[in-house]
Parts: structure tokens; sequence; C-alpha cells
């Protein structure tokens, strides 16, 4: 699919109406603010749509689609802001008053509108020109990548399936992050023969230009919730969510080790001593420690804050081993290029294919194969690499077992796609919602890029209901 010009046209309104050109008329220098006068147009949010669009998945590609639709035509207008009028057609303040109404509004596709078009044009607007540089980085002062990325050799040997491929092993696992690739170290260390399948490609230090764009491309899968009030946010690559999340390693807390217990009808399975010793053994190989955690000025905001209020802070957990803590550092979520971050990519992979197991990247897990009641392999359609347009090449595998580890969102809709029943499939997902404080702060600089990527934590409303739920305030880099 690709856009219309009408479509094209409308988009560029919109984005004009969420980044208008404020002039100030004061230089820097005078107290204006330079990323004041940075409109959509001057960022070049309109141009830059075609590429993101054809990266969306075939859903969320209709459903802009529509809400461009919508927005373009004069029925859309009434029922998107009570005004039967093209988006086009209205003035400057009146596109805000309309903005403003689909924020608001109390029909859920007027709000969806609102949070996905804001989504785009501020996505886009943070790209980088293909030299890695930017207005809007000039403006806040941001450095961007700190050059390109060191020619480290790589460490994992995917396999490359060329033309259509059948295997047989003992265990194949669908996903190679936090679940799937510490399955396949511990399996295959016990001496079976273990296949991986992962749906994103291999991508390592050598790989990693720090590039928000090419880390958006080459390792992250990006959805949100139907109303779009929740942007879920997942690794797809080799390691999974372990390459690019902020290397924050905490233990899953006593009281949610209970109620799991309780609703399941275990004794002592999640409490017991059984799960500690897993926990223990993770952390070892992760190296996960808090002497690696030099807070940054955001942290130290945090710290100072807590102290003053009487709030319990503390030093934060991260699985990292000779991370460098200063401005080299703090693009963690784009990509480890020190090898500091011990992923499962660093790690449990390592030791898998050390003992032998088969490691096939950009292999997306299409069904389950099923016989008298049981699983016994998975189709897969594959990337060939080296084949003209990255040519897709089926690989079925037959296993004694079969680990579904391709995250909460994507395993319910693999087991569901198989003619896998369960009353529980699906309808348990629960999120973690996150929410920003920005501050300015005077005569001081808080570059928010830098140092680590959490330092400190703070726990002191972490269990606001008495059961273990509540907040926990840490940084955002």
């Amino acid at each position: 699919m690709s856009l219309t010009a009408r479509e094209l046209r409308t988009f560029a309104v919109v984005a004009d109406a969420f980044l208008p050109a404020l002039t100030s008329g004061r230089s820097p220098a005078e107290g204006g603010n330079a990323i004041d006068r940075l409109s959509a147009s001057e960022l070049n949010v309109q141009a830059r749509l075609p590429e993101l669009f054809a990266r969306l998945p075939s859903d969320a590609a209709l459903g802009v689609r529509a809400m461009l639709a919508a927005l373009s035509s004069r029925a859309g207008g009434l029922l998107l802001f009570s005004r039967p009028v093209r988006f086009d057609r209205l003035t400057g303040v009146a596109q805000e008053s309309a903005l403003l109404e689909m924020a608001a509004s109390s029909r859920a596709f007027s709000r969806q509108t609102f949070k996905a078009m804001r989504q785009l044009v501020m996505s886009l607007a943070a790209w980088p020109r293909e030299d890695g540089t930017s207005p809007l980085f000039s403006a806040i002062g941001y450095p961007g990548p700190l050059g390109p990325p060191p020619p480290t050799p790589k460490r994992l040997k995917p396999i490359n399936i060329q033309g259509p491929t059948t295997w047989t092993c003992d265990v194949v696992i669908i996903g190679s992050g936090a679940g799937g690739g510490t399955a396949a170290a511990v399996l295959a260390k016990a001496g079976l023969d273990v296949v991986v399948l992962e749906r994103g490609p291999y991508k390592s230090e050598s790989d990693f230009t720090h590039k928000q764009d090419d880390a958006d491309r080459d390792l992250y899968d990006t959805r949100a919730t139907s109303d779009a009030g929740v942007a879920i946010i997942q690794g797809r690559c080799v390691g999974g969510g372990t390459v690019v999340n902020y290397s924050t390693s905490l233990r899953t807390p006593d009281a949610v080790r209970a109620e799991w217990d309780r609703v399941a009808g275990f004794k002592n399975l999640f409490s017991g001593a059984e799960f500690e010793a897993s926990l223990r053994a993770v952390e070892e190989r992760l190296s996960v420690n808090d002497r690696s955690s030099t807070p940054w000025f955001r942290d130290r905001v945090i710290e100072r804050g807590c102290q003053k209020l009487g709030w319990d802070v503390m030093p934060l957990h991260r699985n990292v081993k000779g991370c460098a803590e200063d401005e080299s550092c703090g693009f963690c979520n784009f990509g480890c290029r020190l090898g500091a971050k011990q992923s499962t990519m660093r790690t449990w992979l390592e030791d898998a294919t050390a003992h032998g197991a088969r490691i096939v990247a950009e292999a997306d897990a299409t069904k389950i194969i099923t016989e008298a009641g049981r699983a016994v392999g998975v189709r897969a359609s594959v990337g060939a690499r080296g084949t003209p347009d990255r040519k897709r090449v089926p690989l079925t595998v037959f296993g004694r077992a079969v680990i579904v580890a391709c995250g909460a969102t994507f395993s319910p809709v693999l087991l569901a796609r198989s003619g896998i029943e369960s009353p529980a499939l699906g309808r348990f997902l629960r999120l973690h919602p996150v929410t920003g404080l920005w501050g300015r702060f005077d005569g001081q600089r808080a570059d928010p890029w830098g140092g680590v990527m959490q330092a400190r934590i703070s726990q002191a409303f972490s269990n606001l209901d008495g059961e273990g739920y509540g907040v926990r305030f840490e940084s955002g880099a």
C-alpha cells in the first residue's frame, strides 16, 4: 500500500497544525527559543511519512488511511470535531481548536485519530537527516550519534536458509528474548538439540548506528492499544527486548510472586526456594549489580528530590559489565556498542550456540503443528539472505517439544492462529504504562542524553493498594 497525494496533503496540514512555526522574533541569544521556529514543514515531516508508513503492520496502515480519509472529508469532520468541514479548510486557530476537541472527545475514533496523528508527527519530527544531523537536535543541543559503530566481530552465526527446508530436533523455541534465549541455553547445556526461531534480524555492536530511525527499523516492533492510549514498544531482533531495554534489572516483587501462587492455586511455587534459585542463577549469568549505576544529572535530581521529601531512593540494579557510565552511554535503547549490556544475545544465546543450538533470524513462525493434541513442530517463513528482495522461503522444524516465547502480545496470537484453545488465551494481558515529567533547570545543562539510562529508583509509592501495586519513580533518557 502507498499513500495517495490527497492523503499526503491532508497529513501535511495536520502536521503543521501540531508543529506550527512559532516565531518569537527573538534569537536564542536574546532569550528566544530556537525550537519554537522548527515547524513540521521545516523538519520535512510530510516527506518522511511514506517511509514510515511502509514499515507499519497492515492493520495499522489501514487505520492511518481511515483516519486521513476522515480528516479530508466533510462527513469525517462532523464525526471527528463536530463540524462538517475538511480539516485542511480550517484556519490555524480553528485547526488547533479541532485537535483539542478530538483529544477530549467522548468518541473513541476521534481520540484515536488525535493520538495517532500526534504520534506520527512527533516521531517523524525526531528523525534525523541521512547524515545524522537535524535542526531539532541543534535546537536542543543534542549531539546525536557519537560517530560510526565499532568494527566489532559478530559473536553469533545464525543459519541462512536459502530454500524450502525441514529440520528435526529435540526442542524448537519461538523467540530469542528473555524467555526463549534463557531456555535455549539451559536446554542446550543439558544435551538437547535446540533450534531457536527469531522473527527479527541479527544486529550486534557493528550495526548499532545509534540513529533513531535505524533502530526503529532494525530492532523494534512498535504498536499501540486499539484506543491508541498506550504505545507497546517491543524488541524485534536476535535477543529481543533485552537488546534494547534500559538494562534495569528489577526482581519480581514478593507480593506479585505470592499473587501468582494464589491465583494459579500453587503452593510456594513462585514464592518458594526453586524460583528464588532461578532468580539468582539469572542474575549471576547477566552480571546484575548496583555498582555500575553512577547517577547522571537526571538521576541526581530524583535522588535529591526524594531525600528532601523523605522518600526512599536507591541505586538501580543493572545487567551490565564494563559500562562506560559517561557521555558515551545513554544509547542503550538503540543497542549497546560497548557490549556491556548483558543481553541474551551476549549471554544465554552464546551459551546455547556453544552447545550446538541452531539460531535462525528473520524467521516468522506462522503455525504450531499439532498431532493428537500435542505440539510436534513449527512452520515458519524465513527471509533468505543474499536473494533478491529478501525472498521468503518456508522452514519446517519438527521437535519433541515446542516452546512459545514470542512475547506477551504475539504468543497468544500464534497459539490462536494454530488452533490451540484455552479459556485464558489472550484474556489476561497486562501492560506497564509509563508517563514522563519534564523540567527546565535554569543555569544548568540537564542534557537528558548521556550517562547510564537509569541509575536511581524510588519505590516509596510502590504499594498503594496493600497488594504490591503502585508507582515507581525512575529517570528516562
